[in-house]
């Protein structure tokens, strides 16, 4: 794991935490050559290491974060142009470790729930945050119908609900009175609030167009539309979401 996350770092490093002016090489470049040292290293690990849940998981959200500047507010800003077919690849990439990563969690037995490191929630919030800015994305080329049929966030919000709302239940009704909300439930709550975010970004590109929902869809869209909602909805908001104590009261 502390190899994988060196990569990551030096990914950010020579890439994410530089300016346009001074970046030399392409971000697809450099995403290029680090994938291909990232598949050596994992193919460097024991067989037996290679079937580790938490260690795989660890694997797909580096392939998340390297990919990641695909999804930029301003990929220009890490070396892409419009149309740049080298982002289209990027995008897809993040696309299947981002579901790779969900559908090996959502086979774990809920007994995995009430142990969740902060490694494993902050690997888990990166890759919901993911395929909800991946199901938004307005580029040439990238099929949304295809993508929300792939990964479909509502799906992985409900399943991911219910999991953890039932583990909450669990704990929450062993729990002495008066007593705050468990984590699992307050991991839940958080994400009703994404998925209410998802739903109504949904409702509007499916209104139809009448005055009144022309209204509301434009007003919607000052709040959520295209690029400004993806930087909205980053990384950061969803830890902030899962570790806000309001939304476990």
């Amino acid at each position: 794991m502390a190899r994988l996350q060196t990569m990551a770092e030096s990914f950010y490093k020579n890439i994410l935490n530089k300016t346009q002016d001074s970046i030399k090489t392409p971000a697809w470049m450099y995403t290029r050559t680090m994938r291909t040292g990232l598949h050596s290293l994992w193919m460097s690990f024991s067989p037996q290491l290679r079937q580790n849940p938490l260690l795989i998981m660890n694997y797909h959200s580096t392939e998340i974060f390297l990919f990641e500047p695909a999804l930029q507010q301003s990929p220009i800003a890490v070396g892409f142009v419009k149309d740049e077919p080298h982002r289209l690849d990027m995008l897809h990439s993040c696309l299947t470790s981002s579901k790779a990563l969900l559908d090996l969690f959502l086979t774990q037995p809920l007994s995995v729930y009430y142990t969740l490191t902060s490694i494993d929630l902050a690997n888990l919030g990166q890759s919901m945050a993911t395929i909800f800015k991946l199901s938004m994305v307005d580029e040439p080329g990238w099929d949304l119908t295809y993508v929300r049929k792939t990964v479909n966030p509502r799906d992985y919000f409900d399943r991911m609900i219910n999991n953890f709302e039932h583990v909450g239940r669990i704990i929450d009704q062993s729990q002495p009175e008066p007593c705050r909300h468990s984590f699992p439930t307050g991991c839940a709550n958080a994400m009703k609030k994404i998925r209410g975010v998802y739903e109504a970004r949904m409702a509007a590109e499916t209104a139809q167009n009448t005055s009144q929902e022309q209204t509301n869809s434009l007003a919607l869209d000052g709040l959520l539309n295209g690029d400004q909602m993806i930087d909205w909805m980053d990384d950061a908001y969803w830890q902030d979401l899962l570790n806000d104590g309001n939304f476990m009261q």
